[in-house]
């Protein structure tokens, strides 16, 4: 599994309102950059510093501007309807965090390193 499986999964997210996916890396060498600027016009390529996964989340989580922001792992293909889920279950339960297996905007973010 590479990273353009993972970039592919998100974007094809059946949830509409996906504003952004942020690829926060952390010098990669398996083409992340060439990949995550070529896969849509939402992504936004990131710099992680520190090269590690808390890192990278928080470098998202700063440069996010949508209302719900959804954490993948870059070694993680999602399944189409996941994000839809995610933010019905929230809207149900009215819970401050999912983790799950219409209204809002979506952050979405790929750490990576």
């Amino acid at each position: 599994m590479c990273i353009r499986d993972s970039l592919d999964g998100v974007i094809a997210q059946s949830y509409p309102n996906i504003i952004e996916v942020l690829v926060a890396d952390g010098g990669s060498t398996d083409r992340t950059r060439e990949l995550a600027a070529a896969a849509d016009a939402r992504v936004r390529l990131l710099e992680n510093p520190r090269r590690n996964r808390p890192s990278g989340l928080n470098v998202a989580i700063g440069e996010a501007t949508g209302d719900i922001f959804v954490r993948v792992d870059a070694r993680t293909v999602l399944a189409p309807d996941y994000v839809e889920r995610c933010v019905d279950a929230l809207e149900l339960t009215k819970a401050a965090m999912i983790s799950l297996s219409r209204r809002v905007r979506i952050t979405l973010s790929l750490i990576h390193i």
